[in-house]
């Protein structure tokens, strides 16, 4: 061969050489820059199963929590209902209540025109009682004491007499 074929050949193999060279280095730092990208990629994937597991925990959460809701609802469903019992028994009892004060009222009123009537049986005789026992009371004293005395107590003593 030939001298010049052959430095020809051998600056283009080390062209070649060189350049498979720098692609190796290429290669080299690409196979670094995979190995952190993949060493991140294992930090993500560890982060995202973490983040899975918080949020399975979060989801069971939710569930109870959409549970305890339930509940929650439920009880303020039956709460509703026992204030509107609580509320037509409250108005039954004031219309129950209403209805003894009308009638304690009726009562009242009869018992005040009953009494009214008593006394008007009784103030008749009782007054013509205290007449008579007013004249009993004076014929009592009238009998017991001296008869002049009485005259001179009523009339005087008469003028000229000592």
């Amino acid at each position: 061969m030939d001298r010049e074929l052959i430095a020809y050949l051998d600056e283009r193999f080390g062209r070649i050489d060189g350049r498979l060279d720098r692609m190796e280095a290429r290669l080299d730092r690409m196979e670094e820059r995979l190995d952190r990208v993949e060493k991140r990629l294992d930090g993500v994937e560890d982060r995202l199963d973490r983040m899975e597991k918080r949020f399975d925990g979060m989801e069971e959460r939710l569930t109870q929590a959409e549970q305890q809701i339930g509940g929650l609802r439920e009880e303020l469903h039956q709460t509703r209902i026992l204030m509107e019992h609580q509320s037509n028994n409250t108005r039954q009892l004031a219309e129950g209540i209403i209805g003894t004060n009308e009638r304690l009222d009726s009562f009242k009123d009869e018992m005040s025109l009953q009494f009214e009537h008593v006394r008007g049986l009784i103030n008749p005789p009782y007054s013509d009682l205290n007449r008579r026992l007013k004249i009993l009371e004076s014929w009592r004293e009238r009998s017991e004491r001296d008869p002049v005395e009485l005259v001179r107590e009523r009339f005087g003593t008469p003028k000229g007499s000592t």
